[in-house]
């Protein structure tokens, strides 16, 4: 567990219910654990030295676990699902909605993508010789 409930709540302006918390917490996990290619499987949250980083990866995690809370979704598959406005079958239309596709990317938050970024965990780039 990257974020404790009392941190979530208490200190980065979390809204969501400590019952609903735990499974938010746990998919915004797996969601960041793959986009930041496992950083924080292979190191320890707590024992990072950066402080900045980590400040800034549970700032992610709390605009995250919101923005899920206040779409009444559990999971990045949820998302998927009620980003789908209406469907026409013989006509294979599928009509999305865009007030929710506008907000996230691959079911991050924008928000949150904007304090991941200042991390440095989304780098992809080749480090200099």
């Amino acid at each position: 567990m990257y974020l404790s409930y009392d941190l979530y709540s208490k200190e980065l302006g979390g809204i969501a219910s400590e019952d609903k918390f735990k499974a938010l917490e746990a998919n915004t996990e797996s969601m960041f654990d793959a986009r930041t290619r496992m950083y924080y499987q292979k190191h320890s949250i707590d024992e990072d030295t950066n402080s900045w980083r980590v400040l800034m990866f549970r700032k992610a995690m709390t605009a995250q676990i919101n923005y899920l809370f206040a779409n009444d979704i559990t999971s990045a598959d949820e998302l998927i699902n009620k980003d789908i406005k209406s469907v026409s079958i013989d006509g294979t239309t599928i009509t999305n909605n865009s007030s929710i596709k506008d907000t996230n990317s691959n079911g991050i938050s924008n928000l949150a993508l904007e304090y991941l970024a200042q991390t440095g965990l989304l780098f992809r780039g080749v480090g200099l010789c």
